[in-house]
């Protein structure tokens, strides 16, 4: 045999046996894909996700949709000098659907009256508990940088809120992936107290400074 010739068996094996690899990889991906595809744990975990991504999804859209009717509706705002905006305040670190949705109940809260009419026609859910829900959520401290004191926090009742948090599930129709809880609640409360006393602490420092006293600290 010459050389060419075992350089075209050689070719001709290496094709084979590439043939024959791509033929394994192609049943062993199949195999997985059928596994996984009768698993019921992998079927529930996919539903989990796919609802997850419905009920963001949704949130987002009704965001939209609620800034779409504020400026397609000029109201002017005599304080600003401007048409009035969407102005969504959101309630961040408890996930993303509690933020959109925060900032939804918000939003609406506080529009006008000619906006906030034409929102809950579209929304479909009541004013009140826009209001029940916004009140359980509760308002961490803050230091003011205004009057340069520390606002007293506004206590979060959790039983109150998952139970609105229920029932804007039903009237949206979402699922909301992660709902908050008392200990997680509580944690959030305590980081924004402790931060709010330290702005409050070195703002008395900065003060203190320029005026030449000593702060005494306990």
């Amino acid at each position: 045999m010459t050389v060419e010739q075992l350089k075209a068996e050689v070719a001709k094996a290496q094709a084979e046996a590439q043939k024959q690899v791509s033929e394994t990889m192609e049943r062993v991906k199949l195999e997985s894909q059928l596994k996984l595809a009768t698993d019921p744990s992998f079927i529930r975990l996919k539903a989990q996700a796919q609802m997850q991504q419905s009920t963001t999804n949704k949130l987002t859209e009704i965001d939209r949709v609620c800034e779409e009717i504020v400026s397609s509706m000029p109201v002017y705002n005599s304080k600003t000098r401007e048409n009035r905006k969407w102005r969504p305040t959101r309630v961040y670190g408890l996930g993303k659907q509690i933020e959109l949705l925060s900032g939804i109940l918000a939003g609406i809260q506080y529009s006008t009256l000619e906006h906030k009419q034409q929102m809950l026609t579209y929304v479909g859910i009541s004013e009140d508990l826009i209001e029940q829900t916004l009140e359980a959520f509760g308002q961490p401290s803050y230091y003011s940088n205004n009057y340069n004191i520390v606002v007293e926090e506004k206590p979060c009742d959790i039983d109150s809120l998952n139970q609105c948090l229920t029932l804007l599930e039903d009237a949206l129709d979402i699922t909301i992936d992660r709902k908050p809880t008392e200990a997680v609640m509580r944690q959030r409360f305590e980081v924004a107290r402790v931060r709010a006393e330290r702005m409050a602490l070195e703002d008395q420092m900065t003060d203190a400074t320029t005026s030449g006293q000593t702060i005494q600290i306990d």
